[in-house]
């Protein structure tokens, strides 16, 4: 890692745009527009995640400079 480098730490929900879930049917996710959800319930991001038991990707799609 470069010291010079300025570092971030940035949290995106995983419903994000910018990530793109190969292969949707292999992941699960709570349903945030169901009558019964309660995002307060949920310990992660707006109460909501991604999960899969199968070999497959999600892709995040960023903007980056290099020098």
């Amino acid at each position: 890692m470069d010291p010079t480098a300025v570092n971030w730490n940035v949290t995106i929900d995983d419903f994000d745009s910018n990530l793109d879930y190969e292969d949707q049917g292999a992941w699960t996710t709570p349903d945030p527009s169901a009558t019964n959800f309660v995002r307060s319930d949920k310990p992660w991001l707006r109460g909501t995640y991604h999960h899969t038991t199968r070999n497959t990707a999600v892709t995040l799609k960023f903007t980056g400079l290099f020098p």
